[in-house]
């Protein structure tokens, strides 16, 4: 290898640009192995150096820089790769499994032939208002609003309720409120309706890919109507279409595996048979006075003790004041508000 510049060295690349690279100049010797590169000149002088196989810069030089090079000896062409003989395909009648395994796979062809889809049998309400979600993405693509990739849903009671009246049919809870950044939706345990239970769906699916950020107004409002839900927006149900469409993804998905629940006991309460009074025995022997029924949770008792509304009249000074008290209180006396005015138990 001989000492050159740049220039000189251009003159012993290949068709290709190479040449052999054996370092600088200021080496005493030439690199044991050298490298095959390719030279790149730059603007002001400057010329890099790069592996020809890898592409990879080597050096970075300027045209007045000597180094070691030599022409780049020809590349040895690739060995023939010979094709290997194709394998015949086997009949198609010939199975490659046991035969109970084929047994199996006929059968599953047979189904197919006559359009019977495999799903996992739906067993819980959790799968069942997932599979839900999963159906009803297009509609919210088509909406221009796409449902979150991943999006949580079960039966529960609504969290913030302001009164036992009020029943909360579903609550969808932003990202921001969860640890691992999803949406948290669940549905009221107390309906079975799978149209009033879809359509609940729907509403707060809507809310999930807003995020909860508008609310029941805005872009909230708009998705929603679009989608087939009418009525006020807190609290929408669905549309004769909508109702349509929910009805067949019900069908599509069988049977809503989950039984209404009742926080407050069943609606209609019949009357508990009395057992009959053992031989030897009258009527009423052997009961328990004060004897309660069966709590229907395991939470914390209902308060049992009614709050009495007390107020003063309009007329007075105090403008109506009011109070709350129970019935034990009011035996020893109704209260007068501050500024002397008698009370009375509101109508």
């Amino acid at each position: 290898m001989e000492k050159m510049k740049p220039a000189e060295a251009a003159k012993l690349a290949t068709k290709k640009g190479e040449l052999m690279w054996g370092g600088r100049g200021s080496r005493k010797a030439p690199l044991k192995a050298p490298v095959r590169v390719t030279l790149e000149f730059l603007p002001r002088g400057v010329v890099i150096v790069r592996n020809a196989e890898t592409g990879e810069q080597v050096d970075k030089i300027r045209t007045g820089t000597e180094f070691f090079a030599a022409k780049a000896p020809r590349r040895k062409p690739a060995p023939k790769v010979e094709p290997k003989p194709e394998t015949p395909e086997a009949p198609q009648d010939e199975a490659f499994f046991a035969p109970e395994e084929a047994e199996a796979y006929l059968i599953g062809e047979k189904k197919q032939d006559q359009g019977e889809e495999k799903h996992a049998p739906i067993e819980t309400r959790e799968q069942w208002l997932q599979a839900a979600i999963e159906i009803l993405r297009p509609d919210f693509v088509s909406v221009g609003l796409p449902i979150p990739a991943k999006v949580q849903i079960s039966v529960g009671f609504g969290y913030g309720a302001k009164a036992e009246s009020k029943k909360i049919l579903g609550e969808c809870w932003s990202k921001a409120a969860t640890v691992d950044r999803v949406n948290h939706i669940f549905i009221s345990p107390e309906i079975t309706d799978v149209v009033e239970v879809l359509a609940t769906v729907v509403h707060e699916l809507v809310h999930a890919a807003d995020d909860n950020v508008n609310g029941h107004k805005g872009r909230f409002a708009k998705v929603a109507k679009a989608l087939g839900l009418t009525g006020q927006m807190t609290a929408t149900y669905a549309g004769p279409e909508l109702a349509k469409k929910l009805r067949g993804i019900a069908e599509q998905l069988g049977a809503y595996p989950h039984s209404a629940l009742y926080p407050m006991g069943a609606p209609i309460s019949l009357p508990k048979p009395k057992p009959e009074a053992p031989e030897g025995e009258t009527e009423g022997e052997g009961e328990t006075e004060g004897e309660t029924e069966t709590p229907v949770s395991s939470g914390p008792k209902k308060q049992g003790t009614r709050m009495l509304k007390v107020v003063c009249s309009e007329d007075c000074e105090c403008g109506g004041y009011t109070v709350r008290t129970t019935q034990k209180w009011l035996d020893m006396g109704t209260p007068r508000c501050p500024f002397g005015g008698e009370m009375e138990i509101a109508a």
